[in-house]
């Protein structure tokens, strides 16, 4: 395994964060990784401290990435 795929993985490891943990702090749109694995994006309600979502089987949330450079740089 390259030290650049390993760093990779431990980069998007990280993002990741258990709801068992922790819930966002602030209402918005979020990534959300449900226990069959789909990864969508799901509204978060702080006032209520839940996501408005279909299935209770949230495991994991985690905020949007920023576009990458190159693109940011294009819209400009």
């Amino acid at each position: 395994e390259s030290a650049i795929s390993h760093k990779y993985e431990s980069e998007r490891k990280d993002r990741w964060i258990s709801v068992e943990d922790r819930l966002p702090s602030e209402s918005g749109k979020y990534l959300v990784c449900y226990g069959d694995g789909h990864v969508v994006l799901e509204n978060f309600m702080a006032g209520v401290n839940m996501f408005y979502a279909c299935h209770s089987d949230i495991l994991y949330w985690s905020e949007i990435p920023e576009p990458p450079e190159e693109i940011g740089n294009e819209q400009q």
